[in-house]
C-alpha cells in the first residue's frame, strides 16, 4: 500500500486536489485498519519527505 498512496498523492497534487480514505474498500464500506495511529502520522510526514509537499 505503502507506494499506492503516494502515487495517489502525486495525482491528486497534480489535479484539482480531493481526498483520500484510508481504511474503506472500494464500495466505501469501513473495513478499519490495525494501525491507524501510526498511519496518522507517517503517511504526512512520508509525503512530506518525499514529494515536499504538506498533506493536510
Amino acid at each position: 500500500m505503502e507506494g499506492d498512496y503516494l502515487k495517489w498523492v502525486s495525482g491528486f497534487a497534480n489535479a484539482q486536489g480531493g481526498k483520500i480514505y484510508i481504511g474503506c474498500d472500494d464500495n466505501g464500506n469501513v473495513i478499519g485498519l490495525s494501525n491507524s495511529k501510526k498511519l496518522l502520522v507517517d503517511i504526512p510526514n512520508k509525503i512530506k519527505d518525499t514529494m515536499g509537499i504538506v498533506a493536510q
